[in-house]
């Protein structure tokens, strides 16, 4: 999962959205029990379109989702997929953890499971510095891979001098943040790092010393993801405790009925989620929830914490997903607001 695919599926918003869910097994292709599994899904979800879609053909939508389906199996398998299918997208997700088999018919995607997988999978930058070198790889916490464009690697010019070498490695490092925000492990010997400044040019949360100029990405893959773990867990340490502050400055929200109505008006900042918790519901007047009906529909929202989460981070917000219980007095979601 990446965050330019998340913002581009939750800018998606047409009725019907469909998205099927299932945890699958690793490897080369997609197993014949998981590709089973799939197809029983697919119906699933091609019959609820058949009966709660009243007002068009839902034949096109239902052959594109078959489709997608049926290009899975040649496809190297994660341990999860999401298959998100509209009249805008046919996309399919690989995930790196497993989720809840389930269909979700909405006016959205159901993207919750896929924010989960983005804090988990936790993109990241490496930044190697030497006298002559520099280079970058990016990551997640399965792979790395170095970075071949017009500035990566970056090369010292032979009359380049030691100022003007600096000055080149810290502008490229930070044209690269201001382009993509990542978290970045810098490496190189103290010397050089001291010289070159390029900690103060990235969002850096950890250094590995020594010359990395022949490392390769496998090498300095698990080095790398051991400090950026740290970090995640750090993030959702200070979440929590922002939380915690945010109650005594009165500026917190606790529960879905009351943080839904607060996400919709943008005042949220930051969310927190429990990673399991989802719930059915109708919208009510004035946007209040109701119970879901016992059927399905248009106006029943199959997840109205996925709902949730996509309208905070629309509005500029931020989520952590959190361990379950971590939440247990607040409803399972809250929420530090803006004003």
């Amino acid at each position: 999962m990446n965050r330019f695919l998340l913002a581009d599926l939750q800018r998606c918003s047409s009725y019907p959205s469909v998205t099927v869910l299932l945890s699958t097994d690793r490897g080369p292709s997609l197993a014949p029990h998981d590709a089973a599994r799939l197809d029983r899904l697919v119906d699933q979800a091609v019959r609820r379109l058949t009966a709660e879609v009243r007002d068009r053909d839902v034949l096109p939508l239902a052959d594109r989702l078959r489709l997608l389906a049926l290009e899975q199996a040649a496809v190297p398998a994660a341990d999860g997929l999401a298959l998100c299918v509209s009249d805008e997208r046919a996309v399919a997700v690989r995930l790196g953890t497993p989720v809840r088999e389930r269909v979700v018919v909405d006016s959205t995607f159901a993207t919750r499971d896929l924010v989960a997988d983005l804090a988990r999978t936790a993109a990241f930058r490496i930044v190697t510095v030497s006298e002559q070198c520099s280079r970058m790889f990016l990551g997640d916490r399965n792979s790395l891979v170095e970075v071949h464009d017009e500035t990566w690697p970056l090369r010292r010019p032979d009359e380049s001098s030691d100022t003007l070498w600096a000055r080149a490695v810290f502008d490229a490092a930070a044209a690269a943040t201001t382009d993509l925000p990542l978290p970045t492990v810098v490496a190189g010997v103290e010397r050089t790092l001291l010289r070159v400044g390029v900690e103060g040019a990235v969002p850096c949360v950890g250094v590995l010393h020594g010359n990395h100029d022949r490392a390769s990405a496998n090498d300095l893959h698990p080095l790398a993801w051991h400090m950026v773990e740290r970090h995640l867990e750090r993030d959702r340490a200070r979440a929590l405790e922002r939380l915690d502050r945010a109650r005594s400055g009165r500026r917190f929200a606790g529960g879905i009925d009351e943080v839904w109505s607060l996400a919709l008006d943008g005042r949220v900042d930051l969310l927190l989620v429990e990673e399991s918790y989802e719930l059915s519901a109708c919208r009510g007047p004035g946007e209040t929830l109701l119970p879901a009906a016992d059927r399905g529909g248009a106006d029943v929202i199959d997840d109205i914490v996925d709902e949730t989460i996509e309208a905070v981070l629309l509005r500029g917000g931020r989520t952590v997903v959190v361990p379950d219980r971590e939440l247990d007095d607040h409803g399972r979601i809250a929420a530090v607001l803006r004003y």
